[in-house]
């Protein structure tokens, strides 16, 4: 009932080019990203090592289902006078290299209070099934001039995945965010040179990166569907797709009924009589020789 108040409360908003509206679905598997105090005991330990095995297995199951994209920002952030929100002004790079052209501005401020998700299947050993989730709704609006001071400058390194077919109202982006409050010239360039001057692909982000560098690891999942059509069992399609293994694989292939799997052996043992099997007539009893009475005439 209560996230289908939230769906209905969903389709109410306006969302466009200036005031996008942002559903996330955010995997809290890194201790160092913010979350009430109760949740800490399901979050992963502080072990980059057990971070890094959950997000490269989950990343490279995702990327049989969708492209791959890497970005490079810096973003600028202003707190102490947005309430509860931010200014951000957005540098993006490429290769370490600024792209002034796509400079821009906004506003993002959160619409309803997050929303945190606590698996209960305590009977599995897979991590990806016991990892908590924030569910947060925010708008981003578009804004025109910058502010002078900035409290919060945050970079970010974050590879996106865009989904194809039924599940392409997703993106999956795994983000490593460094954070300072220090503003000189000397700590920006050593921090955006530490992230940014050596590009790695995703494939090769286990063996080629440093992992320990970021001050955070996110994993999270972005609704960029139409909100008109938002409802709950889009929000089920996240589960669906961060268990996009061979074992989810397995579990959705087509089921056969009886009859079917008791024609594929007819087809091998009686492929002569596989007709019958079809229509029904003969059935597992008839695939083995058929039994005979052994009375004393035979017998004699």
């Amino acid at each position: 009932m209560i996230l289908q108040n939230i769906v209905d409360y969903i389709h109410t908003l306006t969302s466009d080019e200036s005031n996008h509206v942002e559903l996330e679905v955010k995997l809290l598997l890194d201790q160092r990203i913010r979350a009430p105090y109760f949740l800490k005991k399901n979050v992963n330990d502080h072990n980059i090592d057990n971070i890094k095995t959950t997000v490269m297995r989950i990343m490279h199951n995702a990327l049989s289902h969708g492209a791959v994209d890497m970005t490079q920002t810096i973003n600028f952030i202003e707190t102490k006078t947005s309430g509860n929100g931010m200014f951000v002004k957005q540098l993006c790079y490429i290769n370490g290299v600024q792209d002034k052209a796509k400079k821009n501005y906004y506003t993002k401020k959160s619409i309803i209070p997050s929303i945190y998700i606590i698996p209960t299947d305590d009977t599995t050993n897979d991590m990806t099934e016991k990892i908590p989730y924030k569910f947060s709704i925010n708008m981003e609006t578009v804004e025109a001039t910058d502010v002078d001071n900035f409290d919060i400058i945050r970079f970010r390194l974050r590879y996106s995945i865009v989904f194809t077919s039924d599940l392409s109202d997703w993106r999956m982006d795994l983000t490593f965010v460094k954070e300072t409050r220090d503003t000189s010239i000397a700590v920006l360039k050593t921090i955006r040179d530490g992230l940014f001057a050596k590009t790695v692909s995703v494939e090769n982000l286990a063996g080629d990166f440093d992992w320990t560098y970021p001050d955070r690891i996110e994993l999270e999942m972005e609704y960029i569907g139409d909100i008109e059509d938002f409802d709950i069992s889009k929000i089920a399609q996240v589960k669906q797709i961060l268990a996009l293994d061979e074992k989810t694989k397995s579990t959705n292939k087509v089921v056969k009924t009886y009859q079917e799997c008791i024609c594929d052996i007819a087809q091998i043992l009686k492929p002569k009589l596989l007709y019958k099997f079809k229509n029904g007539h003969f059935g597992l009893k008839q695939l083995g020789s058929n039994p005979i009475e052994l009375n004393k005439k035979l017998y004699h």
